[in-house]
């Protein structure tokens, strides 16, 4: 894959065209890709300058990724227990819920308002 369009790229990223732009200009500033054929109103075919360099890119993405991914399967093992979320509101406590009682007695004292 040494050329590609910004159709084949925004369908694989799900991308929208604006950002596509964005990066591609910015990869172009860089020296990095390169215009290969094309017109502004037909779109262009794009080219990675060094495919090596492309290809160590992608393997070092890889292999962060899999540090990463054995990370998270080694956080989820099922004989580590786990650990207790903070709670964000340890300064008030749990809240206070009125008894049932107070409640009959003021519904009682407004109907006995009305009828009196």
């Amino acid at each position: 894959m040494d050329t590609f369009t910004n159709a084949f790229i925004r369908s694989k990223l799900r991308i929208k065209g604006t950002t596509l732009r964005r990066y591609h200009n910015a990869l172009l500033d860089a020296g990095l890709i390169q215009i290969q054929s094309g017109k502004p109103s037909t779109g262009y075919t794009y080219q990675i300058v060094d495919p090596k360099e492309y290809q160590t890119l992608q393997d070092s993405i890889t292999g962060v990724l899999d540090e990463i991914l054995v990370h998270c399967e080694r956080a989820c093992l099922p004989n580590r227990q786990a650990s207790t979320p903070k709670v964000s509101q340890s300064k008030n406590g749990s809240r206070k819920i009125k008894k049932t009682k107070d409640l009959t007695t003021a519904s009682y004292r407004f109907e006995k308002r009305e009828q009196g």
